[in-house]
């Protein structure tokens, strides 16, 4: 077999998707510079519901960046968003759907997200997890605007918490996601051009603001680490996700990490005994895919400003 020809027509048809993706995205950009001032604005408003159905609140400066300051100033004069004052210095105001805007977003975009918005009841929006919150939302729109450089991933859809129920079922809406695996903070999809068949990935991001346990293996919080290992790669499966990025503000967390989950360490299993104290059970080594599938990013902002 000649494998000069082979390689050549791999490439050939990865520049043919490419060249489809790019024509695809200037119809797409054609289009909507034709939009009249009317179906822009009525677009911008459906992008805000949606992303405040699924996501439940957000900051001022995160709507800006999905639709511009203007719009959002229209929307909620309007009256389809409320404002949130905080009190924090760093994220003072929030905004969540209004009563009216939970009506408009159950009608049309999301017909279940008036039985899933808690934040309908300001008291339910959790403020002690609101850097948290945000900074899963400021890496999906960063996701969206090229969070994969130097990669032939281009990026779709996203996923968030109070969706995992649809994204993780089978056609009947049984739950597939097992008990043991870590639930991610948002699953993002992404389709792989790099091979000869375009594929589909979930890629699972989990934000670390803090670290889960101690690496010293007497440790009395080693047990949370080796728990965290255990769900994150019991997760990389492939009715689950396919890729699994943990991302932190803090360089060492990440180092923790991924000197914990290098191929080869190994990590425990844990039970409670009869006094519900924490006691290892199983030693497991950490697979050679943890190298590939676990990617390590590390978030350059300060979190000052989401």
């Amino acid at each position: 077999m000649d494998t000069t020809k082979t390689d050549r027509r791999r490439k050939e048809n990865r520049s043919e998707e490419s060249r489809k993706a790019q024509t695809a995205a200037a119809v797409a950009a054609s289009k909507q510079s034709r939009k009249t001032p009317r179906e822009k604005g009525r677009e911008n408003e459906l992008k805000v519901l949606r992303w405040l159905a699924d996501w439940g609140f957000t900051s001022p400066l995160l709507l800006s960046k999905l639709v511009g300051s203007q719009s959002v100033r229209r929307i909620e004069k309007n009256g389809l968003i409320d404002r949130v004052e905080t009190g924090s210095v760093y994220y003072p105001t929030l905004y969540r759907l209004s009563n009216v805007g939970l009506q408009f977003a159950t009608e049309l975009v999301d017909i279940d997200a008036e039985d899933r918005y808690d934040e309908i009841d300001i008291s339910r929006i959790r403020l002690d997890k609101a850097r948290h919150e945000l900074t899963a939302q400021h890496l999906t729109l960063d996701n969206k605007g090229g969070f994969f450089p130097n990669t032939t991933w281009l990026v779709g859809d996203h996923w968030t918490e109070r969706q995992f129920a649809d994204l993780f079922s089978d056609d009947e809406g049984n739950p597939i996601y097992a008990k043991n695996a870590k639930l991610p903070d948002v699953v993002w999809t992404v389709t792989d051009m790099g091979d000869d068949e375009c594929e589909t990935l979930k890629i699972a991001v989990e934000i670390e603001l803090t670290k889960k346990g101690s690496i010293e293996p007497n440790s009395k919080t080693r047990y949370k680490l080796d728990q965290f290992i255990f769900r994150v790669l019991n997760s990389i499966k492939p009715d689950k996700v396919d890729r699994y990025i943990i991302a932190s503000r803090n360089e060492g967390i990440l180092g923790s990490y991924q000197n914990a989950m290098t191929p080869g360490r190994t990590y425990r299993t844990w039970e409670k005994d009869k006094r519900g104290h924490w006691q290892p059970d199983k030693e497991i080594i950490v697979p050679d895919f943890a190298a590939t599938k676990i990617i390590y990013h590390h978030i350059t902002d300060d979190g000052r400003r989401l």
